[in-house]
């Protein structure tokens, strides 16, 4: 982690002329400032992630057997309908191709769905637990 007293040392060590001890310090402050921005870039990506799914709520809809959020700007999804049914998380599928055969995979519980699986729960709606889904992602 990257300290104040870190620069302070830094300073300290080029005043006194430890010019090699102040090198090796200002590669260790760089590695850990690339660190950071890698860690800030991660935690925007969660933000935006909730920011997305936490207007949500009762606006959960399953169509053609796939866990959907329906928005202003349409469906977004498909979310895994055994994740959701099991805990009531939202884990998103993951397509697998553009193959005609090809199927949506959850990289969670690792179950595959076809693309256009029958409608078999389109009238069944499920409010979303936040609080067990942010739970799981460790906030």
């Amino acid at each position: 982690m990257i300290s104040n007293a870190a620069f302070t040392e830094l300073r300290d060590l080029l005043r006194s002329g430890e010019s090699e001890k102040a090198r090796d310090l200002l590669l260790a402050l760089q590695a850990g400032y690339f660190t950071l921005m890698e860690e800030i870039q991660h935690l925007q990506l969660r933000v935006h992630t909730f920011e997305e799914l936490l207007p949500v709520a009762g606006h959960v809809c399953t169509r053609n057997g796939l866990v959907w959020i329906e928005t202003e700007a349409g469906l977004k999804g498909p979310f895994c309908p055994l994740c959701h049914s099991t805990d009531g998380s939202l884990i998103r599928l993951e397509d697998e191709g553009a193959e005609a055969d090809s199927q949506w995979h959850c990289p969670s519980c690792e179950a595959h769905y076809p693309h256009g699986c029958p409608d078999t729960d389109r009238h069944r709606a499920v409010v979303l637990p936040f609080q067990k889904t942010c739970r799981k992602l460790g906030l």
